[in-house]
């Protein structure tokens, strides 16, 4: 029978994959260069090339790094609000030079932050107009 092994709350999806390659998959979450993860897996460059040809690890060091991203972004958070509250000091600021630089900033992250939010609605509003027109063809099949 193949079950799928369930995650524990604190067991990582990669718990599940044998112990030379949750090393790899460590080690390529650890290490700046591919070069340097072969290594310290203990494994050459063409077999960790291999393991990440692999659908089931290429998934899971995917999602760890996923994982790891969020994590980071999650503790930046604090940071950025600390910016945010830096730059709108400087906007009060007795120097009109430090206003002008503050200014610019704001402005330029506001375009930024503007852009991003358009163009991940305009994104959003194709991938829906796509699944509808698969929807309409019978999922993409047909004549």
């Amino acid at each position: 029978m193949n079950r799928q092994k369930r995650a524990k709350p604190n067991e990582t999806e990669s718990d599940s994959l044998p112990s030379e390659r949750r090393r790899a998959l460590e080690a390529l979450l650890s290490a700046p260069t591919i070069g340097q993860a072969a290594k310290l897996a203990g494994v050459s460059r063409i077999t960790l090339w291999r393991y990440q040809q692999e659908p089931v690890f290429s998934a899971e060091l995917r999602a760890a790094r996923d994982a790891a991203f969020a994590e980071g972004l999650s503790r930046l958070k604090g940071a950025v609000d600390d910016a945010v509250g830096k730059l709108r000091g400087l906007l009060d600021s007795d120097d009109e030079g430090v206003q002008l630089s503050a200014s610019k900033a704001v402005l330029d992250y506001a375009v930024k932050a503007f852009s991003v939010l358009e163009t991940d609605e305009r994104l959003r509003r194709i991938e829906e107009q796509l699944a509808n027109v698969g929807r309409t063809n019978g999922n993409g099949g047909g004549n």
